[in-house]
Order: C-alpha cells, then structure tokens, then sequence
C-alpha cells in the first residue's frame, strides 16, 4: 500500500513538473495536472493541498541534485574560488527554463524556511558542502581562516537567492538564451562579490 501511495505521488510530480517545463507554472491549472495524471482530483489534494505546495517539492530535488552533482568538487584540485563558483551557478541551472516558477519556488522555500525547525535534510546537505569547501579554502589560504564557514555559507545562500530573485523579476522580459546567459552571469558575479570580500 505504501508503495502504491509513493508510486502515485511520485507520476502526479512527474507529470506536474513535465506540464510546468511546457507551459510554464502559471499557466499549468490543476486540471491538467490530474488528468496527465491519471487521478481524481481529491487524490492530487489528499498529497498536495494546493499547485504551490508541489513547489518546495520541486526545489528539495533540485537542490538534492545541486548536492549530488556538486559532490565531486570536493576532491578536484582546482582552487576553492572555482569550486564555490562552479557550485553555485550549477544550481542555477535548475532555474533556467521558467521564470515564473523560480519566482514561486523562491516564495514557497521562504515561506518554509521561516515555519521550519532545524532545517531539511536536502538544506542540511547543502550547507554541509558549501562549509567544507569553506574550510578547503581556509586550509589552502584562500580564505580568512578566523572567518566562521557557516556564517560564511549563509552569506553566499542569501546572495544566491538575491541573483536568483533579480534574475527572476526580469527574465521575462528576455529571450531564452540571453535569459540563462544572464542567470549564470549574475550568480557568478554576485558570489565573486563575496569570494573577493572573505579572499585570504
């Protein structure tokens, strides 16, 4: 029964992130969603109780997927400002194809951080990896030791989120190439802004 349960839960997010990358989130209703689906639409309710909420399930699995892609960076011998700068415009990525839905992953994930006790494991994650390449950092030089990496990973977060936000409000207004150009430009140069200010 579990597994029926997860099984459905699971195609409803498929289907539903698959409608978001065609036609955007606005524009996907709840409707399409159940009927792509293949469920009532009280089952759609009895697992997400409105569109928003499949949101911060969405931004969990790119962020989990940030994390995987981004392990590796720890052990490559390449400077730590690379690393950091690497990491951080691959979880960009994830926000390229829909501006609409970055803008409402971004309310959603503030609304949850501000409810949240202790933070997700997929937060947790994160934050574990940005600190030991802090620490990296730290140990080769390229970063103030006397600085704290926790402190210094919720600095680089609030300016990702800063880049991912004014990236957002105005990427409607540009073609898609020019759009995700813009977005890796702009992460990159707003984490350079604080890899400059904590450089060793």
């Amino acid at each position: 029964m579990a597994r029926r349960k997860l099984a459905t839960r699971e195609r409803i997010v498929r289907e539903a992130f698959d409608l978001f990358g065609r036609h955007g989130f606005e524009a996907t209703t709840v409707d399409a969603i159940v009927g792509r689906a293949d469920v009532a639409k009280g089952t759609f309710f009895n697992y997400f109780p409105r569109k928003e909420a499949l949101v911060s399930h969405l931004f969990e699995h790119r962020l989990r997927g940030a994390v995987a892609a981004a392990s590796d960076l720890i052990g490559i011998g390449i400077p730590v400002r690379d690393k950091l700068l690497d990491l951080y415009s691959e979880a960009a990525t994830g926000h390229e194809d829909d501006a609409p839905l970055t803008r409402s992953l971004l309310a959603a994930e503030a609304a949850r951080a501000l409810g949240a006790k202790g933070g997700a494991d997929y937060a947790r994650a994160w934050s574990a990896l940005v600190h030991e390449l802090v620490r990296q950092g730290q140990r080769s030089g390229e970063i103030r030791a006397a600085i704290d990496p926790a402190q210094v990973g919720r600095v680089m977060n609030a300016v990702y989120v800063a880049a991912l936000e004014a990236w957002a409000a105005r990427a409607d207004d540009r073609s898609g190439a020019a759009a995700v150009r813009d977005l890796r430009a702009a992460v990159r140069d707003h984490i350079t802004l604080v890899l400059e200010g904590i450089g060793g």
